[in-house]
């Protein structure tokens, strides 16, 4: 129950109020099942904020330039100055270290094809 309140918390745009029930969640569970859905489920809010630092730079991009990136290396700088690790192709890195992908034309981000993500 509180694994389906935290994820309802963070579709729900509480994020902060869900790391904390995962979190208290791994902390009072000894199966290693619900350590490793906690684990994955705090990367996934991760990547929620990480992708919305992303789309913060590309909208600044877009809006500065008149157009979508076509390529990772034109924002790189700001995204590393964002806080966010950036891999050897110029792409952000998630938590698992699969790059994220461009979609809609350079205008958004989402999850690589390849990442361990929970999609939802």
């Amino acid at each position: 129950m509180m694994a389906m309140s935290a994820r309802m918390k963070a579709e729900g745009g509480a994020s902060q109020s869900a790391r904390e029930m995962y979190t208290h969640l791994a902390e009072s569970s000894e199966d290693p099942t619900v350590k490793q859905m906690v684990q994955m489920q705090l990367m996934r809010l991760d990547s929620l904020a990480e992708r919305e630092k992303i789309r913060r730079v590309l909208l600044d991009y877009t809006t500065r330039n008149g157009h979508c990136v076509t390529s990772w290396r034109e924002i790189s700088a700001p995204l590393f100055a964002a806080g966010l690790r950036i891999g050897a192709s110029g792409a952000p890195l998630d938590p698992t270290n699969v790059p994220y992908r461009q979609i809609k034309n350079g205008c958004d981000v989402d999850l690589g094809e390849q990442s361990a993500l929970p999609r939802q």
